[in-house]
């Protein structure tokens, strides 16, 4: 590497200027020494760049772990005598960039070139990295599918249980409804059933007054009957009693009244009377029972 820088140099002071010479060696130190900051510096200063220069700032770059620029200044490189070089740092900043692709490409580039013990063994090595990595992938991959499947699977089994849940306490509610719905209804049913006994009852107890009163009044309609009957009896015999008292009286009345005889003139005046209308009666004389026939004692009337 050191005759290589040497050589390097050599043709770089060839063909930059005097000012760049002292630029060029100064980072060419800077590199041997393992100062590649110091080293990108002091390249970085010189104007004129031409392959040599972008591959040894390229070289700089890398070795400061600085790979991005390295690529940049490598991809700068276009002199065909460093093309293999070129190449292989380019498959080695892409390898450290972590793209594997585009570094196995570069190398198989480097390896139509030249064949490179190097070049061949990072190619290798690069594509058994790539199956380790493809197969990490793809179990990491696989892993990401399970667990989402395994995911989607708890994610399914929660929403159907959540749903059966969600059906049970539909379900419960349901029933927790028809429950109350049914109670209710039984208990108005029940209330229904008895307003109905209680107006079973009243209308009974209504109907039993009724017929009581009914056989009340019957009762006290035949009795007022019954008094009346007797009072119209009673009354029916008091007027007989009384009407047999006053026939009694009367017959007394009548017995007890005193025979007085009519005088000669009276009966005249009456025969007289009686001839007037046209009336011919006869006056027969009537004996008294118990009396003698005695003329003195004889009645004429």
């Amino acid at each position: 590497m050191k005759y290589l820088i040497t050589i390097l140099f050599t043709i770089s002071f060839l063909n930059a200027g005097i000012t760049d010479v002292f630029k060029i060696k100064k980072a060419q130190e800077a590199f041997v020494k393992g100062e590649y900051n110091a080293s990108i510096e002091a390249y970085s200063k010189v104007k004129d760049k031409d392959s040599r220069l972008h591959y040894n700032l390229g070289e700089a770059y890398y070795r400061a772990g600085r790979y991005k620029e390295a690529l940049r200044e490598f991809k700068a490189v276009n002199d065909k005598a460093l093309e293999f070089k070129k190449l292989h740092n380019m498959g080695n900043t892409l390898a450290k960039l972590g793209k594997i692709d585009d570094a196995i490409k570069a190398y198989e580039k480097a390896l139509k070139i030249k064949e490179d013990k190097d070049t061949r063994y990072n190619l290798e090595l690069l594509k058994k990295l790539k199956n380790k990595q493809k197969n990490k992938q793809n179990k990491k991959n696989q892993k990401q599918n399970q667990k989402k499947q395994n995911q989607n699977k708890q994610n399914q089994n929660k929403q159907n249980q959540n749903k059966k849940n969600q059906n049970k306490q539909n379900q419960n509610g349901q029933n927790k409804q028809n429950k109350k719905q049914n109670s209710k209804e039984n208990k108005q049913n029940n209330q229904q059933k008895k307003n109905q006994q209680q107006n079973g009852q009243k209308n009974s107890q209504k109907q039993n007054a009724q017929n009581k009163n009914q056989k009340q009044n019957s009762q006290n309609g035949q009795k007022k009957q019954e008094k009346k009957k007797e009072q119209e009896q009673k009354q029916n015999a008091q007027s007989a009693q009384k009407k047999k008292g006053e026939k009694k009286k009367q017959k007394s009345a009548l017995g007890s009244v005193k025979k007085v005889p009519i005088s000669d003139m009276e009966l005249r005046k009456y025969n007289k009377m009686l001839d007037k209308r046209g009336i011919k009666t006869l006056l027969i004389p009537l004996q008294n029972k118990g009396a003698k026939s005695d003329e003195k004692t004889v009645n004429p009337w």
